[in-house]
């Protein structure tokens, strides 16, 4: 290892709040991080025409040499995690990224803010290799329990797997998340096993730091367009820089102050909330949520086809719009081939267009009939399985309560928020003693710096 990837790995492990798990009691990550990519900041291949004008004006330009930074990762290092796979993107796409050399940045931020690890997207969109290389990285500074966070995280679970990371993201332990913001639009299934309320450890953290951090880094987009590649990355380096050492760090206690604050007003609401929804829906014991977790799980990865009672529910809401289709069909059919005005032609004037409005009468007649027959089949169907479950729930002592899917959502809901503020309490604890700690240690070095001489 090269004295400049020693210096980064420390500066990887240099955050105030880094702390490694110290309780083995509580279930936690030893490290979380938010991955995420932004194609804002983009170098224009136009660029090179203004490059090559300036040679020919002034000589040879310093353009060639390489950034020695603490977060950037070198394209010979992501590379490596290029697949195979991974290049069929389409003509068009290709020609569309073909317009730029960087097509943007792909960054690692820890929860607090902290940008941790950079790399450049080069003529391509957000492919495998950069969470790749960023993940692999991250390993090699913090080892293992670490958790991250993306937006597509449900998707990309498998793809550290299958990679040359393999062996050593088993080994140890990465999980990949999903972001609160995002994780609400996907599948349900992908909600119980990624979405940060259902996680154990992570404490009240939503995962959504890259976007309040590209909401602030995309002012950079302007002036880096036609900018060399060193430039462009000297000055995305230099903002991370800065806005770790005098935003992130400066923002910091607050910060702290904040969650704790959040989290003490969930468990102050759900002192009070949840007794109350759990006397209303007849629980006795908070951990029927838990089990409830865990059956939903096993129930949507087992289910191979749709429930016969959603299907024939579906069918019935289906026949009632065609129904209500073929009874304004019919509507129309008879308005039109009932005279209603009285200089209407005679029936002889206009033989054709009779004929067809009785056709037309007679078709939407026949799938009136024909939807009103379904519809009183399905109709029956449902009653009597409605029947069935209530005769059952009412001879049951004490007789079952029906419960709405809503309500066992929110009320599912509201214990994970419970849990997970208890969680981040754990966290702000350490943290909180973290920081004190680094401020302290901050100033002692720099009081014992100022009498010390230079050699």
């Amino acid at each position: 290892m090269t004295a400049i990837e020693r210096q980064a790995l420390e500066a990887l492990r240099d955050p105030p709040t880094f702390s490694l798990n110290i309780d083995e009691d509580l279930e936690d990550f030893n490290f979380g991080d938010v991955l995420d990519g932004t194609d804002t900041l983009p170098i224009s291949n136009a660029g090179g025409e203004f490059g090559d004008l300036a040679r020919g004006v002034l000589g040879k330009l310093p353009t060639g040499q390489l950034l020695v930074s603490d977060h950037y990762l070198s394209h010979n290092f992501v590379d490596q995690f290029a697949w195979d796979s991974l290049h069929t993107t389409g003509d068009n796409t290709k020609k569309a990224w073909g317009i730029y050399d960087e097509t943007g940045i792909f960054v690692a931020v820890c929860r607090h803010g902290f940008c941790l690890l950079i790399t450049d997207m080069v003529q391509s969109g957000e492919l495998a290799k950069y969470p790749l290389a960023i993940v692999a990285k991250l390993l090699d500074a913090f080892g293992g329990g670490l958790g991250g966070g993306y937006d597509i995280g449900c998707q990309f679970r498998t793809t550290p797997d299958n990679s040359s990371l393999g062996p050593l993201v088993c080994s140890l332990c990465h999980t990949c998340l999903v972001g609160a913001f995002h994780g609400h639009v996907h599948k349900r299934l992908c909600q119980l096993f990624s979405l940060t309320t259902y996680i154990k450890g992570l404490g009240i953290e939503d995962l959504e730091t890259c976007e309040r951090t590209f909401s602030k880094s995309n002012a950079l987009a302007s002036a880096l367009q036609y900018t060399s590649v060193f430039h462009h990355q000297q000055a995305i380096d230099s903002y991370f820089e800065h806005n770790n050492e005098f935003e992130v760090y400066g923002n910091l206690s607050n910060f702290l102050h904040g969650n704790y604050k959040q989290a003490l007003k969930i468990l102050e609401n759900s002192k009070f909330v949840l007794p109350k929804v759990m006397q209303d829906l007849r629980i006795k014991d908070e951990s029927i949520f838990e089990r409830w977790l865990e059956d939903e799980k096993a129930y949507l990865k087992d289910l191979m086809q749709e429930p016969e009672e959603e299907t024939i529910q579906m069918e019935y809401w289906q026949r009632l719009v065609n129904l209500s289709a073929s009874s304004v069909a019919l509507d129309v059919a008879m308005n039109s081939f009932t005279p209603s005005q009285h200089n209407t032609l005679p029936y002889s004037a206009d033989l054709a267009n009779t004929r067809k409005a009785k056709t037309t009468h007679c078709h939407a007649l026949e799938d009136y009939e024909r939807n009103l027959r379904a519809l009183q089949t399905h109709s029956a169907t449902i009653r009597s399985t409605l029947n069935t479950y209530n005769k059952l729930a009412s001879a049951v002592y004490p007789p079952w309560q029906i419960l709405k899917w809503e309500e066992v959502v929110d009320a599912m809901d509201l214990y994970f928020k419970m849990c997970r503020a208890h969680e981040e309490i754990c966290h702000l604890n350490v943290k909180v003693c973290c920081l004190v700690t680094y401020i302290h240690d901050e100033d002692k070095y720099l009081r014992v710096s100022i009498h010390t001489p230079w050699p």
